[in-house]
């Protein structure tokens, strides 16, 4: 019999609070803690097969088709990175960016260090497709913001173009979300419902939203998952570049702005107005964001081999 594992819990608390985050994925988080092909695999699962074993009765089957304990977990770790997170990532947002965006920089390049030296083969095909996930990325972060809107059918939509990126390693589902405009409306319903202040209304686009995320996530899963089975060494390298392309988003010297709307966004700091402090600050954040990477691997590593050892 199964039973919970925690270390899933603790996946998707780390997944959550990514992707609360402009500019880091909650896939990049999947693949550094090693569970992000389970995952894929999981979420394209939910297919014909589970549904005609779910209406069949046939319901532990069922569960173990879409793999149901680990992905449940991993959904409760998510849900509670992003609600604990939603707070703080608006405060680090408004008073520390500099320091925040340095940290989650060196987390991304760590990454794709770790994705790297991880890569089959090191051949011209791979770095033609770090190469063109690396222009990919370049260009995705640096589309102009929208306007946005709480329309529903817009919300939807929203929720299926965002979650595709969040479970792709390097291109920020959250990011994504302020390029459509609706990064700032949905992170305030979060953190109404969070504090028991939300409205009808306020939940209604939370759950058009989710609809919109369920959708697109089991969609683009089975794409994701055919070509880890055929493709893999490229999609990896694919996936690696558009971290790596990503890194513009994060450059650490910007300041925030809002509209009258209060929507975000972020505008460099003129080069004359960085001090020494900001440099310093800068700095120790990006070696603070490249060691947290070195310690998730190794704790992967060493948990990876006392499962294996108690087998």
């Amino acid at each position: 019999m199964k039973f919970i594992n925690p270390w899933h819990f603790i996946c998707g608390f780390l997944m959550g609070m990514a992707d609360s985050v402009p500019g880091i994925s909650g896939g990049t988080v999947a693949l550094i803690l090693g569970i992000y092909e389970r995952l894929v695999t999981a979420i394209s699962h939910c297919d014909t097969s589970f549904f005609r074993l779910f209406f069949t009765g046939k319901w532990f089957q069922a569960a173990r088709h879409i793999d149901l304990l680990f992905l449940v977990t991993l959904l409760c770790g998510i849900g509670g990175g992003i609600a604990c997170f939603s707070h703080l990532v608006v405060h680090l947002l408004d008073h520390y960016l500099v320091g925040t965006f340095a940290a989650f920089f060196g987390l991304i390049l760590a990454s794709v260090l770790f994705i790297f030296r991880n890569l089959h083969a090191k051949n011209i095909a791979a770095f033609g497709a770090i190469f063109i996930g690396a222009c990919l990325g370049w260009w995705v972060v640096g589309l102009d913001t929208l306007s946005g809107s709480e329309s529903l059918p817009y919300v939807f939509l929203t929720g299926m173009i965002a979650i595709c990126a969040m479970i792709l390693p390097g291109i920020s589902g959250a990011y994504i979300l302020l390029v459509l405009g609706n990064y700032y409306m949905i992170l305030q319903k979060v953190k109404s419902v969070v504090s028991l202040n939300a409205s009808a209304a306020d939940f209604f686009i939370l759950l058009t939203f989710a609809v919109g995320c369920f959708l697109g996530l089991v969609c683009f899963s089975k794409i994701l998952k055919w070509l880890l089975k055929h493709f893999h060494n490229i999609t990896l390298a694919l996936l690696c570049g558009c971290m790596l392309g990503s890194l513009r988003c994060l450059y650490p010297f910007q300041k925030m702005v809002k509209d009258v709307h209060g929507k975000p966004d972020f505008v460099m700091i003129p080069q004359n107005s960085i001090t020494t402090t900001d440099y310093l600050t800068a700095g120790v954040a990006v070696v603070g964001g490249f060691l947290l990477v070195i310690f998730l691997e190794l704790l992967v590593v060493k948990l990876t081999k006392k499962k294996s050892s108690s087998k």
